[in-house]
């Protein structure tokens, strides 16, 4: 009777992953003989929380109605074949270490069945708190005034005076008026008495 000894391995892309992510699988089948195996069967049940959105295999198919279950036909002494299983994570998957397990078979007799089965260990996590965005800070304008004229009035800016400073330069002016100026010659009365 032949004899195919197979031997799976399943690996992750990560290590940690929130609730509502995704994570890959990869699954890798090897067959390390004596002879052919024929009829290889693969068979992965996700743990609790994660369903498949899809699954690709390097060879024959895969169904995922029941998790997931893929036929890879023949697989010579020697070779290996490979399954890429993209899974989505629940947004209420429970938080914590999970496992997912795969296993394989043949139909040719398989001499060690230790190695006909893989687990992978991911931890999921619950996404980061949002935070909030910064309030927005009050307006602020230009000084206003609720007085009028230039006092400001109460509430407004105070009003300075500003000095001028500076001199005026050119030459000095006389001033000649305009119409003829006598001089007074007569004297003052004299001081009235009483008698």
């Amino acid at each position: 009777q032949p004899v195919a000894d197979l031997a799976i391995s399943d690996t992750t892309n990560v290590q940690t992953v929130t609730t509502g992510g995704q994570v890959t699988y990869t699954l890798v089948v090897q067959n390390n003989g004596p002879d052919d195996a024929t009829g290889v069967d693969v068979q992965d049940a996700l743990p609790t929380g994660l369903t498949i959105a899809n699954a690709t295999p390097s060879q024959g198919s895969c169904t995922t109605t029941n998790g997931l279950d893929c036929q890879l036909g023949s697989l010579p002494t020697g070779q290996s074949a490979q399954i890429t299983v993209l899974a989505n994570v629940a947004q209420t998957a429970a938080t914590g270490s999970t496992t997912d397990a795969a296993s394989t078979t043949a139909y040719e007799t398989d001499p060690y069945t230790t190695n006909n089965s893989a687990s992978a260990p991911i931890t999921v996590s619950a996404p980061p708190p949002t935070s909030s965005p910064p309030a927005s800070p009050p307006p602020t304008g230009g000084a206003s005034s609720s007085g009028s004229g230039a006092s400001g009035g109460s509430g407004g800016q105070p009003v300075t005076n500003t000095p001028v400073t500076g001199s005026v330069s050119g030459p000095a002016q006389t001033l000649t008026p305009s119409f003829p100026v006598t001089p007074r010659t007569d004297s003052p009365p004299p001081p009235h008495t009483v008698d």
